[in-house]
C-alpha cells in the first residue's frame, strides 16, 4: 500500500484480526482490521477519550462530519448488507498517527488536520467490485471533495493525482480518509450507491461478486505477466501507449454513452404534456 503522506513505517496497516465485536469470520472477509467500532449504535457524533501510546495523554475524539454521516447510513441500511467496521483506531493504530487517530498527520496541500478529529472509517457494502466502478468516476469527477484517499478490494486511489492512478492496498473494504480542511462537510457515499445500485444502475453493479472476484484474479495475472520479466521493455514500448490510450478511449465512450441515454431521458420528461386536469 502506498502512503499518500509517505507517513512512518509504524502507520502501517497492522496485520489482520477481528474487530472489536467482529467474529474471527467476519474479520478474514473484511482484509485488515482496521478499527473499533462505536461502543453506542448512532451515537458516533459524541465520540470518545483514548490514551495516546505515545504521550500517555487522554485525548478526546470526535469524527469529522463525512465520517459521522457515512457512519449513520451504514447502521441505517444494515438490513440491505452495509456495516462499519470502525472509526477511532484499536491499539495498533493508535501508536501511529493515521487517519483512524485523534492526531492524525495526513494532511494534505499546506493544510493540517484538526487534533482531537478523526478523518477515517471502514465499511462493507454490497457488491464492493461494483462500488469501485460506480465510486472513482464520481471522484475524479469531483463529487465528495471531503475524499482525500481510499482503499478497496485491494486497491488505492488518491487526490494526488486526482484518483486517476491505482495503488496497492492490503484493505479488501472500503477505506475513507477525509481531507484537512473540510471537517465539516457531509457526506452520502453510501446512501447515494444504494440508490444507484437498487434503481437500476449500470448492469456491471449488478454482477454477483464472486464473477467480478474470478474477473479480478484473471486481471491481476495479467498484470503480473505485464510488469515482471519483461515488463519494463513493455512498459516503455510503444504497444504499451496504445493499449492505455485505448483503455481510456473506452471508458470515455462508456461514460458519453450514458450521458446520452440520462440526456434523453431528460428530455422525454421535459417535453411530456401533462394530462388534463379535472
Amino acid at each position: 500500500m502506498i502512503d499518500p503522506e509517505a507517513l512512518a513505517a509504524e502507520e502501517t496497516p497492522p496485520p489482520a484480526r477481528p474487530l472489536a465485536g467482529q467474529s474471527a469470520a467476519a474479520g478474514a472477509r473484511s482484509g485488515i482490521a482496521t478499527a473499533v467500532r462505536s461502543a453506542v449504535p448512532n451515537a458516533i457524533r459524541d465520540g470518545g477519550v483514548v490514551i495516546r501510546p505515545s504521550t500517555g495523554a487522554r485525548v478526546r475524539w470526535t469524527p469529522i462530519e463525512a465520517v459521522a454521516d457515512e457512519y449513520d447510513a451504514a447502521q441505517a441500511m444494515r438490513s440491505r448488507g452495509y456495516s462499519c467496521l470502525g472509526v477511532i483506531g484499536n491499539a495498533s493504530h493508535l501508536r501511529g498517527s493515521g487517519g483512524h487517530t485523534p492526531w492524525c498527520s495526513e494532511g494534505y496541500a499546506g493544510r493540517a488536520c484538526k487534533v482531537g478529529k478523526v478523518y477515517a472509517i471502514d465499511l462493507e457494502a454490497p457488491n464492493m467490485t461494483g462500488l469501485e466502478r460506480w465510486l472513482i468516476p464520481r471522484l475524479r469527477a469531483g463529487s465528495y471533495k471531503w475524499v482525500y484517499y481510499l482503499n478497496i478490494n485491494g486497491h488505492q486511489y488518491t487526490r494526488k493525482d486526482s484518483f486517476r492512478g491505482r495503488y496497492s492496498s492490503a484493505d479488501q473494504h472500503l477505506h475513507l480518509s477525509g481531507l484537512a480542511g473540510h471537517e465539516n462537510d457531509n457526506s452520502s457515499i453510501l446512501r447515494d450507491y444504494e440508490n444507484f445500485r437498487t434503481n437500476g444502475g449500470e448492469d456491471m453493479a449488478q454482477v454477483p461478486q464472486a464473477q467480478w472476484d474470478r474477473v479480478r484474479k484473471q486481471l491481476d495475472s495479467i498484470d503480473d505477466v505485464v510488469h515482471g520479466g519483461n515488463g519494463a521493455a513493455y512498459r516503455e514500448s510503444a504497444m504499451k501507449r496504445d493499449h492505455q490510450s485505448q483503455v481510456e478511449q473506452l471508458k470515455e465512450y462508456v461514460d458519453q454513452r450514458l450521458n446520452t441515454i440520462e440526456a434523453k431521458l431528460d428530455a422525454l420528461l421535459g417535453t411530456t404534456t401533462p394530462p388534463p386536469t379535472a
